[in-house]
């Protein structure tokens, strides 16, 4: 963690402040967790990204994440979400609202296209959306990127037990959100951890998120684990 701006371990497990927390990540953190928080945050706004574009900009930008998009596509989803935020802002500029409410919508609208950056889109998010509740914006940064400062493992025995069904079990709860909010089931992840501990794993940070009452988004740390995902 040594290009980031220094933490201590209770400070990153108490903080509230996102852009302190991924500055701490810096060049410690791979660009797909950092475009999934960046996706995730938006998915709770989703109400009000009524455009189209929008919400393709943050679909596409999070099958990109994990190689299911092209580059390509991902600019043009860019593209099409900037003209959705410019249509959003030119409305609230004639409608003569100056209210940081009549904004947020604009502002969320940029958020979704900023998914598609090429790079920082989370540092941009955090800049775009902070004035709007930061707390759990920190908790998603703890569910995606876990403690730093304590390395977990699995080892190659509980992944393989009983014909792998904790990876089973894992893609399964990566696959099946809750929609639109984006968020994983609870439920199957309680399921998860049970599997884990059957399997053989001990570690109580890893059964004890699982078993947590979440929110949880793509990019679990524990989930990622499992499937070998960065």
């Amino acid at each position: 963690m040594a290009e980031g701006d220094a933490m201590t371990e209770s400070e990153w497990l108490a903080s509230t402040d996102p852009k302190k927390m991924l500055e701490f990540l810096r060049g410690n953190a791979s660009k797909r967790k950092l475009r999934l928080f960046a996706c995730g945050f938006c998915r709770q706004f989703w109400h009000l990204l009524t455009d189209k574009r929008s919400q393709r900009a943050v679909e596409v930008a999070e099958r990109y994440a994990d190689g299911e998009e092209t580059g390509e596509q991902l600019q043009l989803a860019q593209h099409q979400g900037h003209r959705a935020t410019s249509e959003q802002d030119q409305l609230v500029h004639r409608q003569g609202h100056q209210s940081t409410r009549s904004h947020l919508p604009v502002l969320v609208t940029h958020a979704a296209s900023v998914c598609c950056c090429g790079s920082a889109p989370a540092e941009r998010i955090v800049l775009c959306l902070s004035m709007h509740g930061t707390e759990w914006q920190a908790y998603f940064l703890r569910d995606i990127f876990g403690d730093p400062f304590r390395p977990v493992s699995l080892a190659p025995a509980v992944l393989a037990w009983n014909d792998a069904t904790v990876v089973r079990l894992a893609q399964a709860a990566y696959d099946q959100r809750q929609l639109p909010e984006g968020t994983l089931d609870n439920g199957r992840l309680a399921v998860l951890a049970d599997a884990l501990e059957e399997a053989g794993c001990t570690d109580a940070d890893i059964l004890g998120h699982l078993r947590g009452t979440g929110p949880h988004v793509r990019g679990c740390r524990p989930v990622d684990l499992i499937l070998g995902k960065e």
